[in-house]
């Protein structure tokens, strides 16, 4: 005859395991007669709470709870009937996990009164620990380009049933790639923090995960939106001085490059005074279309001229 010990229920940290019967196995209509379970575990892992012995009608239970402190519980018994009468677990115990992180394994011996062995089950309820959860999904957040940003995950974000469980948090991009380069997490104060540049303006969806001390985990992912602040062209090839010639027509353009803007998405629009802010001459004209000056000098228009392009 073969024995099994599985969970049957469970409340917080308490679990109910039962004793089954191999559904397969023959046993004589009057049963074998009585006996004693021995049940055993680590008492550092786990702690005895109750136990009960289910036997079928007009059975007769006889509790014996020996030792609970050290891991050992004794339950002891009554004739087992035939196989077909045992359609449910015919022996429960509950015990509460003190350590959820660490692997519970129950030793179920059953013995009969005279101290013979009838059978041996072992197992390992590896499973007991409980993967944390989503208690409150992040809201999405937004940064300013230039500007310092900071964002704690609130506390209550993640949760988890086994008492005693500490939850570390860690951070990636969504995906799993790195964080970008402007943005970390300090998972100590859980914490987020960096300065984005203008390369940063745009959407960034960070997954934030939170991992108990069996190494499961529960996540949430949050966008976070990084906002342009307009950055001023810069001169980014300075104009070269020019000269024309009384009485004949000049042209030039102003080179392509000549300015720059970090900002993508600008248009640079070209125009052009007199260095001071004075109109320029009269036979001097610009079109900021093409950024190009034409015009033919004359003889009252001899010197020097400064010119001023923005």
């Amino acid at each position: 005859m073969t024995l099994s010990l599985s969970e049957v229920s469970r409340s917080g940290s308490t679990l109910t395991l039962g004793v089954f019967v191999d559904p397969d196995a023959t046993v004589a209509a009057d049963g074998i007669g009585s006996f004693e379970f021995r049940i055993g575990f680590d008492p550092t892992v786990a702690t005895y709470v109750a136990g009960s012995l289910a036997g079928p009608t007009g059975a007769t239970a006889i509790p014996n709870e020996d030792g609970a402190a050290t891991g050992e519980v004794r339950l002891g018994g009554f004739a087992l009937p035939a196989v077909s009468d045992l359609t449910a677990a015919f022996a429960t115990l509950d015990i509460v996990i003190v350590d959820p992180v660490a692997a519970v394994e129950i030793d179920l011996t059953q013995i009969l009164l005279d101290g013979t062995t009838f059978a041996d089950v072992s197992s390992d309820l590896e499973t007991l620990n409980s993967a944390p959860t989503l208690a409150a999904p992040l809201a999405d957040q937004a940064a300013t380009e230039d500007a310092a940003f900071s964002f704690v995950v609130p506390g209550g974000t993640f949760a988890d049933v086994d008492a005693g469980d500490a939850l570390t948090l860690s951070a990636a991009s969504a995906g799993g790639d790195a964080l970008p380069d402007w943005l970390s997490f300090d998972a100590a104060t859980e914490t987020f923090s960096g300065t984005p540049g203008d390369d940063d303006v745009g959407d960034v969806s960070v997954e934030v995960a939170a991992t108990d001390g069996a190494g499961a985990t529960a996540t949430d992912v949050f966008d976070l939106t990084v906002e342009n602040v307009n950055d001023a062209p810069t001169v980014a090839t300075p104009l070269e001085d020019r000269t024309a010639t009384q009485n004949v027509a000049v042209s030039f353009a102003v080179p392509q490059g000549a300015f720059a803007d970090v900002d993508a998405e600008d248009v640079l629009t070209l125009s052009a005074t007199v260095a001071g802010g004075g109109a320029l001459p009269d036979w001097l004209s610009f079109d900021p279309a093409s950024g190009a000056f034409s015009g033919t000098p004359g003889a009252d228009d001899v010197g020097d001229l400064s010119v001023e392009v923005t």
